[in-house]
């Protein structure tokens, strides 16, 4: 068997929220876990502070490197990044091979594919990690690698899907690499993200990872994982599941065993994004107060009944949005527990009564927290679309843009210097999906983009709105953008 070279990049993030891409160390650490050190070298690279000249420069050490494998992660996002990158390798080392994964290439394999003939040579769509160890035991002979997507005689192959990682396995991978214990910065907000689970059953119509069965590590390696941060000086941890407390029987129990955690680690402290019907029952707050959650991020998304019904969060939002503001966010704000809650601005079709609606919602749950000397701080965030998500199927299929408009809009966004700073400064998500409430619909069609100025003013009108609201915080997010 050939030995390989390995190389797992994170592309360029300028302009995107700091913190690493977890998933990258989870591929190097599984391949290590299978022994995979006999047929191949793995190098892990973060490319996240750098530009792309300083990437090509880099990039020239590997010239001359036989059967080297180059991997890169994709966001959305960071897509364009990812192909600069791609390309820069390509040019220094045309023998190379380069596989594209994360959640943009997943997505939309067959555009990306397609459109980036000799730069980009295969995608793995999905989990990673199965995939992964089999390309690189098997190469040249590749049909047999699970979730592999390629071109070969300008037909698109679409190998077999692997199986999800199980409890056993995701319990074997490492937080670290090797000798490093931890890679790149912090993550989002200076804290250290940790995940626990992967997938999420549910079906938000903006979301690209949902309808995804749920896999957790077991709480005895989830304990031991936190211990590992803890002792290496971090305190406070960010649990980046995508839907934490998703089951009941299971944060009952982890948060018991962070009790105990904590009795050795005073200090610890956690926060996790949740779904505002998981923390309907009362004991679930005090089991994680208990456990040293801080803060709790709500995905609400949407404080009126139209756009909830739009964005697939709720079949009754008259109750979701009953059950927020008379029982969840009491109950946080009767704890030590901060409320953080997401909410999407920019929505197509919003008008005046939609933005009263979340106005006047807001102003009652600021005016509860003022009567208790609290503050709920509203993390905002624009609309966009996604690809891989329902929004983004529905759009193809009435002819609001074509199937590959990211190949197009994610170039263009690029050089959009104020729109893109004006997102960074403004939103958690944004950069790199199509911000279709914000667009002029009839050039989308067309395949071109036009920001609509008044409805960007109108978005920070209801921005500036909801920043002197008493009882309420908008947070900021400039200092935490590379």
């Amino acid at each position: 068997m050939v030995r390989k070279l390995l190389l797992l990049i994170i592309p360029p993030q300028k302009g995107l929220l700091k913190g690493f891409a977890t998933g990258i160390v989870s591929l190097a650490e599984y391949l290590s876990q299978k022994k995979a050190e006999s047929f191949v070298d793995v190098q892990i690279i973060d490319y996240s502070q750098d530009t792309p000249e300083e990437v090509f420069i880099d990039s020239l050490k590997y010239a001359g490197v036989e059967n080297l494998v180059v991997g890169v992660t994709t966001t959305t996002a960071s897509y364009q990044s990812a192909i600069d990158v791609a390309k820069s390798y390509k040019q220094n080392i045309p023998s190379c091979n380069v596989i594209f994964g994360g959640h943009h290439a997943s997505a939309d394999p067959e555009t990306v594919l397609r459109n980036n003939i000799g730069i980009v040579d295969y995608i793995i769509a999905g989990e990673g990690e199965v995939a992964l160890y089999n390309f690189l035991h098997d190469f040249p002979q590749v049909r047999n690698t699970p979730n592999l997507i390629y071109i070969d005689k300008s037909d698109i192959i679409k190998n077999t899907h692997a199986p999800l990682l199980s409890q056993e396995d995701l319990d074997l991978i490492m937080l670290g690499y090797k000798e490093r214990k931890l890679y790149g910065h912090a993550g989002k907000f200076d804290t250290i993200t940790y995940v626990s689970a992967r997938g999420c059953p549910l079906q938000c119509s903006f979301c690209a990872v949902a309808n995804q069965k749920m896999r957790t590590k077991s709480t005895k390696k989830v304990c031991e994982d936190i211990s590992q941060i803890l002792d290496l000086g971090f305190n406070t941890i960010a649990i980046e599941d995508n839907f934490f407390a998703h089951s009941h029987v299971r944060t009952m129990e982890l948060c018991s065993s962070l009790s105990e955690v904590r009795k050795s680690y005073p200090s610890f402290r956690w926060d996790c994004q949740t779904r505002v019907e998981s923390l309907k029952n009362p004991d679930i707050i005090m089991a994680m107060e208990r456990a040293g959650c801080y803060a709790v991020y709500l995905g609400v998304e949407a404080l009126n009944y139209d756009h909830l019904i739009y964005l697939g969060k709720s079949k009754t939002p008259d109750r979701y949005l009953e059950l927020l503001s008379d029982l969840v966010i009491p109950n946080l704000l009767k704890s030590s527990v901060n409320c953080f809650i997401n909410i999407q601005f920019g929505i197509p079709g919003s008008n005046s009564q939609h933005d009263s609606q979340t106005i006047s919602t807001l102003a009652a749950i600021g005016k509860r927290a003022a009567s208790m000397r609290k503050k709920v701080t509203v993390f905002p965030m624009l609309h966009v679309i996604y690809p891989g998500t329902k929004h983004y199927f529905d759009g193809v299929t009435v002819g609001y843009f074509s199937k590959d408009v990211f190949e197009r809009f994610t170039q263009w966004e690029a050089s959009q210097i104020s729109l893109y700073n004006w997102m960074g400064d403004n939103f958690a998500h944004g950069t790199g999906g199509i911000p279709q409430g914000i667009l002029n619909k009839e050039k989308l069609r067309e395949g071109k983009f036009e920001i609509i100025t008044d409805k960007v003013l109108e978005i920070q009108n209801l921005l500036s709105k909801v920043k002197y609201m008493e009882g309420i915080s908008l947070f900021e997010y400039k200092p935490f953008i590379n």
